[in-house]
């Protein structure tokens, strides 16, 4: 509110004041608080006094806070519950790694022995096929012989004892046959 000029050639502060100063300076420097307060706190746009605006900016201030609080405590929420996750989740990451890393050293251990075996089977297999070749050629050169001499083999005890042979050689190569392929099922998984 400024100093303004009385008719009387005085000076009165603001519209309504008295008119008892002699200088403008005089009025100026008796109200330099209340001109001070004014000067430095302008009224925003609308809003009727500063303290009215101080308390709207004091509202939204402890809006903001109220804000940053439910922030604070969603933050403090999610890291809780994370580190709950985590926590749980390091004793089943150990033990399912330490499971792994067993069966795999189990599989590694199995599948040195499956490969062992399945070796070895083959050549049994392979053995067993030139046997059966052989049994077989030996058991058509009695049949032949038999024929010729006019005998019944089947009397023979060396031509029974190749028959019996060549047959459970036929029976065993079955098996080796199943094992084989029970193997090579395994080895796939």
């Amino acid at each position: 509110m400024p100093c303004e000029k009385c008719e009387d050639g005085k000076v009165k502060w603001g519209s309504t004041g008295k008119c008892e100063y002699d200088t403008i300076a005089e009025c100026e420097a008796d109200n330099k608080d209340y001109y001070k307060k004014n000067t430095m706190r302008p009224t925003p746009l609308g809003k009727k006094s500063y303290e009215e605006y101080e308390k709207e900016l004091k509202e939204f201030k402890l809006s903001t806070q109220k804000i940053d609080l439910s922030v604070k405590d969603d933050a403090q929420n999610a890291i809780s519950n994370t580190a709950d996750i985590i926590g749980n989740a390091v004793g089943i990451v150990r033990d399912s790694t330490t499971e792994a890393n067993d069966m795999l050293k189990y599989i590694r251990t199995q599948e040195g022995k499956f490969d062992k075996y399945l070796s070895q089977l083959k050549q049994f297999s392979k053995d067993l096929d030139k046997k059966q070749s052989e049994l077989l050629k030996i058991e058509n050169e009695f049949d032949q012989l038999g024929k010729d001499l006019g005998i019944n083999v089947n009397d023979i005890p060396a031509y029974k004892g190749i028959s019996d042979m060549y047959n459970e050689a036929i029976g065993m190569q079955e098996e080796i046959d199943e094992a084989i392929d029970k193997m090579n099922d395994v080895l796939v998984i």
